[in-house]
């Protein structure tokens, strides 16, 4: 890869990523019994509520209808609290398994989770970069920024300030931490 290149998420292993939860009924816990189930959040609601009535339904409490997330895993970055709604839970599970760690940081950056929340994160998503200077390097050679300079002697002392630009950039965009020890990269404009 070139210094301009950025990282991308391998889609491989965007497959060993799933979001779960684990619900639990709350009757057997009031009653200080710990009975419930690890679901895989990434598919459709009606077979998340499937599970969980079935979960309940193998309670030992009489009246065992309600239920509470009382863990979670690979949500990088956003969580879902004891009562996300389980529609929620399935959009999200669903966009970190379709776009990886970033979509969870996007969650977490803006805060909600709508029915467009796919859409808004792929207008919004720039990549995965080694930090904001190199995304500022690679955007100044996308858009074609060259400086010509005459007498051409003279070329080795003007430069364009990417460092700068970098700094700039950053009050603009919005960054969290990758994986790599780099960033992910969205333009809340996007």
């Amino acid at each position: 890869m070139n210094e301009y290149e950025h990282q991308t998420y391998d889609r491989d292993s965007k497959a060993t990523i799933r979001p779960r939860i684990y619900v639990a009924s709350v009757a057997d816990y009031n009653n200080g019994h710990l009975h419930g189930k690890w679901l895989d959040a990434a598919q459709p609601v009606e077979d998340l509520n499937d599970q969980v009535n079935a979960m309940l339904r193998t309670s030992t409490q009489p009246n065992a209808e309600e239920y509470a997330i009382h863990d979670h895993e690979g949500w990088h970055g956003w969580t879902p609290n004891e009562y996300t709604a389980l529609g929620t839970i399935a959009r999200a599970g669903a966009g970190l398994v379709e776009h990886g760690p970033a979509f969870g940081h996007w969650l977490h950056y803006t805060g909600e989770i709508t029915d467009d929340a796919t859409e808004r994160f792929e207008g919004a998503y720039l990549g995965e970069w080694t930090s904001m200077l190199d995304y500022a390097e690679h955007l100044t050679e996308d858009i074609g920024v060259s400086i010509q300079v005459d007498p051409e002697s003279w070329s080795h002392y003007v430069h364009f300030d990417h460092q700068t630009l970098a700094r700039d950039l950053e009050v603009e965009l919005h960054a969290a931490d990758s994986r790599i020890g780099g960033i992910f990269l969205f333009d809340p404009t996007g």
